[in-house]
C-alpha cells in the first residue's frame, strides 16, 4: 500500500532580529566624540574613518540621529571655547595670525567630521531642515570665535590699524590681512542674515576710509593746484583697487572707491573747476589735455560730475566763439573771424578726441546724421556773359554779359573713441554762436572764395582740401544753409566769370561735400553754372569758327561770350549802358550767330558782369590793362576823343548809375594805379569834378591790372537786399514741401502738418511758423488744399 504526499506546505517564522543594545547610542557616540576631539587636535593617523562613518550610519540608522547631531553640537562649542581662549591670550603681535591659524586647523578638521558625518547630513540634517555639519561649524566659529566680546572688537581694530599704517606708507603683512578677510567671508552671514564680513570689518573699513580722505582732501586743496590734486587723488583711488585685489574681498572695490571718489571728488568738483590759474576752465584755454583727460576720468564715475564738465566746457566755447564773433576786429575782416573760428573748432576737436574719451566697447549709437532737403525745380531762363577783346587807339577789349531766356530748363585712437556727450556740448555751442551772428553764412562763403581764388597763396592742393573739410565742419552748424548758398552762388559766379578759380577740382569737390551733406537739388544749380560755363567755351569756339569762315568785321575784337542759365546763376537784370560803337557791334554779331542756332531763345545782356582787356599808351609807353569792368572800359574809352571830362559828361556819356560811376572813377583816379587824374584830389566824387587822361602814368609792370573799389562784405542796403530775395526765393520752397507731404499724407491736422514741414526744411533753412501759415493760406487759395468742413484745422490735398 502506497502513501500519497498531503500537498501542504509549512512556512517557518522570519527568526527574532537581534536585540540592540539599550545603551547602543550612548556607546557608539563615545567612540564618535573620542575620535572628533582627536581630529580636533589633528590626532588622525590612528583612526579608522571607514569605521567612525559607519558607527554614524548605524546610528542614523537607528534613529538616533537627533542624539548625534546635538551631541556634536555641544562637542565642537566646547572645543570652540578653547579655542576662543587660546586666541583671547594671544599677544597684539600674533593675533591675527593666531586667528588665521586657528581657522585653518578648524576648517581641516571641519571637513575631516564632515566626511565622518555625510550619512547623517543626507539622512537627518536634510529632511529635518537643519545645519549641515559644516554649515554648524561655521555658524559656531561665528559665535564662538569671530563674535566672541572679547575677541571681535579687537579682530576689528587690528585690521583697520593695520590698513591705515599702510596707507601711511608702512609695510604691513598683506597675506595675513587677506586670509583673514578671507575668512570672514567666508564665514558668510549670521543668524540676522548680516553679513560677518560686513560687521566686522567692512562698514568699519569703509568709515575710516571716509575719515582719512575727508582729511587728506582738505590737506590737499590747501597746498596743491587742482591738477596736482588730481593725479593725488587718482594715485589713491587707484590704490584702493589694488588694496582691494591685494587682500580684501572684491565686493568692496565699488564700495571703497564710491568713498574715496565721493571725499575727495565729488564734494569738491566746483571747486576743483573753479580753481584759479588749475581748474577746469585754464586747463581749457592752456590746452592740458593729460590734466583734462584725468579730471573726465576721474569725474566721469561720480554723481554728476560728467554733466558738471560739459556744462563748464559748453559755457566756455560758447564765451569764447561769441567774443570772437563780436570781436570788431573780426567783424570789418571776414577772413580773420572764420579763420580764428578754425581754430578754435580744431582746439576743442583736439581737447574732444583726446581727453574726453571712452573704450570703442562703451561707444552708443551714432547720431542720426543730418537730413538732406531738396528745393523744387522751375522752367528756367539762361543768362550769358561775355567777353571782348578789340582793337581801338592801339586797344584790345573784352567785356561782355546776356541773358538767355529759353521758354523750350587720443587710450590709442583705435582703441577709443571721443565720448559723443561732449562732442555734442562743443557742437551745441558752436551751433550757437554761429547761428547767433547773423554775418555767418556770408563771411563763412567768403572764406571759402578766398580759399577757392588764383590769387591764395601759401597752400597746396591737400591743404586747401584740409581746409575745406574744417569749413565744412562750420557750414553743418549753419541753420540757414540757403543763406549761404545764396551767397556761394554769387562768389561762385565771380571766379567762374573773371577766371579766378585756383582749380575745377578744389571747386567741384567742395560742391560734392556739400551734395553729400545736403543732397543733390541744393547744388544742382551750382552744377549747372559749371556746366554753362563748359557750353560757353563750345559756343565761344563756335563763334569764332563762323567768324572766321564768313569774315565778319569783328574790328579786331576777340569776343569771348558766357551763356548762363537765368534759374541757376545768382544774376539779376542790370541796366543798360551806353556801350562803346565796337563793342555793340560785337555783340550784335554773337546775337545774329545765337539766334540761327537757337530759335525761340532770348538774350539779355548781362553788362555789368563783363571784363575787358585794354592796350593803352601813355606817352610814349605801352601798357596793357587787364581785369578791366565793362564799365570802366566804356569810361577809359571816352578818352580816345577827349583828354578831359566832367562826372557829368562822363554820366550823360555811358548812363552808368551814378553810385557805380563814382566807384569806378574812384578806382581809376584815386588808386594805386590812377589812370585818369582827378580834380580836385578830393577822395569823394562829386558831379563837378574833372577827370583828365593821366598821360605822366608810369608803372614798372607792363601788364596793370585794374580792380574797381569793392567792398568784400556786403553794406547794409546789400545785405538787406540779400535777405528780401531769400525770404522771397523760400515761398516756392515752403509751397513744395507742403505740398510734397500732403501728397503723401493725404489728411493732415494743421500742427502736425507744421511739425512736419519744419523738420523737412530744417537741413536747408529753419522756417518761420508764420511764414509756414501764410504758405498752407496761399495753397488753400490756389485750391491745393481745402479745409475739411467739419473740422478746419484738418488739410486735405486736392488732387
Amino acid at each position: 500500500m502506497s502513501h500519497r504526499n498531503s500537498g501542504r506546505f509549512l512556512i517557518s517564522c522570519f527568526p527574532q532580529p537581534a536585540q540592540l543594545d539599550p545603551h547602543f547610542a550612548e556607546t557608539t557616540w563615545q567612540t564618535l566624540d573620542h575620535a572628533i576631539n582627536e581630529i580636533n587636535k589633528r590626532n588622525t593617523s590612528n583612526l579608522s574613518f571607514e569605521q567612525l562613518y559607519r558607527y554614524s550610519y548605524n546610528m542614523v540608522l537607528h534613529k538616533h540621529g537627533e542624539f548625534l547631531y546635538n551631541g556634536l553640537t555641544r562637542l565642537q562649542t566646547q572645543h570652540l571655547d578653547t579655542v576662543a581662549d587660546i586666541i583671547k591670550r594671544t599677544e597684539p603681535p600674533a593675533f591675527l595670525a593666531e586667528i588665521k591659524r586657528q581657522w585653518c586647523w578648524f576648517e581641516i578638521s571641519l571637513a575631516h567630521v564632515r566626511d565622518v558625518l555625510m550619512y547623517m547630513d543626507r539622512h537627518y540634517v536634510k529632511p529635518n531642515k537643519k545645519k549641515t555639519v559644516y554649515e554648524l561649524g561655521l555658524s559656531l566659529f561665528r559665535t564662538g570665535v569671530v563674535g566672541h566680546p572679547a575677541i571681535l572688537p579687537r579682530l576689528s581694530e587690528t585690521l583697520l590699524a593695520s590698513i591705515d599704517r599702510e596707507r601711511n606708507g608702512e609695510a604691513i603683512d598683506t597675506f595675513l590681512v587677506q586670509n583673514i578677510t578671507q575668512m570672514l567671508a567666508e564665514l558668510g552671514v549670521d543668524d540676522s542674515a548680516n553679513s560677518v564680513y560686513a560687521n566686522v570689518f567692512e562698514d568699519g573699513f569703509l568709515e575710516r576710509t571716509r575719515q582719512f580722505y575727508a582729511r587728506e582732501a582738505t590737506l590737499y586743496l590747501s597746498e596743491t593746484t587742482c591738477s596736482e590734486y588730481l593725479r593725488k587723488a587718482s594715485q589713491r583711488i587707484n590704490e584702493e583697487r589694488l588694496r582691494v585685489e591685494n587682500y580684501l574681498q572684491m565686493l568692496t572695490a565699488p564700495k571703497v572707491r564710491r568713498v574715496a571718489e565721493t571725499e575727495l571728488i565729488s564734494k569738491y568738483m566746483d571747486k576743483l573747476i573753479n580753481m584759479e590759474n588749475s581748474g577746469l576752465l585754464w586747463m581749457l584755454r592752456n590746452d592740458k589735455v593729460d590734466d583734462l583727460r584725468l579730471m573726465y576720468t576721474l569725474f566721469k564715475d561720480v554723481t554728476d560730475g560728467e554733466e558738471i564738465m560739459r556744462t563748464y566746457l559748453k559755457k566756455e566755447v560758447l564765451d569764447r566763439g561769441t567774443e570772437i564773433v563780436q570781436h570788431p576786429e573780426n567783424i570789418r575782416d571776414p577772413i580773420a573771424l572764420i579763420n580764428a573760428i578754425l581754430v578754435l573748432k580744431d582746439k576743442y576737436d583736439n581737447i574732444v578726441n583726446s581727453a574726453f574719451t571712452i573704450p570703442i566697447s562703451q561707444e552708443s549709437d551714432l547720431l542720426p546724421s543730418l537730413n538732406s532737403v531738396g528745393i523744387p525745380g522751375g522752367p528756367g531762363t539762361n543768362s550769358i556773359t561775355m567777353n571782348i577783346s578789340a582793337k581801338h587807339m592801339n586797344t584790345a577789349v573784352q567785356m561782355g554779359a546776356a541773358n538767355v531766356d529759353t521758354s523750350n530748363a587720443s587710450q590709442s585712437s583705435k582703441e577709443a573713441v571721443p565720448d559723443k556727450r561732449f562732442v555734442s556740448a562743443v557742437n551745441e555751442s558752436f551751433e550757437r554762436f554761429i547761428n547767433g551772428f547773423n554775418r555767418a553764412a556770408e563771411y563763412l562763403s567768403l572764406y571759402v572764395d578766398k580759399l577757392l581764388r588764383k590769387d591764395f597763396k601759401g597752400c597746396g592742393d591737400d591743404e586747401i582740401e584740409a581746409k575745406l573739410d574744417a569749413v565744412m565742419a562750420l557750414f553743418r552748424y549753419l541753420h540757414e544753409r540757403d543763406v549761404f548758398e545764396r551767397y556761394y552762388k554769387q562768389h561762385l559766379q565771380k571766379r567762374l566769370l573773371y577766371s579766378r578759380s585756383t582749380s575745377s577740382e578744389a571747386e567741384r569737390s567742395f560742391i560734392t561735400k556739400m551734395k553729400t551733406d545736403c543732397g543733390y537739388m541744393y547744388t544742382s544749380k551750382m552744377e549747372v553754372m559749371f556746366k554753362d560755363m563748359k557750353t560757353s567755351d563750345d559756343t565761344t569756339a563756335q563763334f569764332r569758327e563762323s567768324v572766321a569762315k564768313e569774315g565778319a568785321d569783328m574790328r579786331g575784337i576777340d569776343l569771348r561770350v558766357f551763356v548762363l542759365t537765368t534759374m541757376s546763376w545768382p544774376v539779376t537784370q542790370g541796366p543798360n549802358v551806353i556801350l562803346p560803337e565796337d563793342a555793340v557791334h560785337c555783340t550784335s554779331n554773337f546775337e545774329i550767330f545765337y539766334y540761327k542756332k537757337h530759335d525761340g531763345r532770348r538774350l539779355t545782356w548781362q553788362q555789368s558782369l563783363g571784363t575787358a582787356e585794354l592796350r593803352a599808351t601813355f606817352g610814349d609807353r605801352m601798357y596793357d590793362l587787364y581785369s578791366v569792368s565793362a564799365y570802366s572800359m566804356c569810361i577809359l574809352m571816352l578818352f580816345n576823343d577827349h583828354d578831359s571830362l566832367t562826372y557829368k559828361e562822363i554820366s550823360n556819356a555811358t548812363r552808368i548809375p551814378d553810385s557805380e560811376l563814382a566807384r569806378h572813377l574812384q578806382s581809376l583816379s584815386l588808386t594805386k594805379h590812377k589812370i585818369l587824374r582827378k580834380e580836385p584830389r578830393e577822395k569823394d566824387v562829386k558831379p563837378d569834378d574833372k577827370f583828365i587822361f593821366n598821360s605822366d602814368f608810369q608803372s614798372r609792370s607792363r601788364r596793370i591790372k585794374i580792380q574797381v573799389v569793392t567792398a568784400q562784405k556786403e553794406n547794409e542796403a546789400e545785405r538787406n537786399q540779400t535777405r528780401c530775395r531769400i525770404n522771397a526765393d523760400r515761398g516756392p520752397v515752403i509751397d513744395t514741401v507742403i505740398v510734397r507731404i500732403m501728397k503723401h499724407r493725404k489728411v493732415l491736422e494743421h500742427n502736425q502738418l507744421i511739425a512736419e514741414v519744419t523738420k523737412e526744411l530744417e537741413s536747408k533753412f529753419e522756417p518761420n511758423t508764420q511764414d509756414i501759415k501764410k504758405r498752407i493760406e496761399s495753397l488753400v487759395e490756389r485750391e491745393y488744399l481745402e479745409r475739411q468742413k467739419e473740422k478746419r484745422q484738418v488739410y486735405q490735398y486736392v488732387a
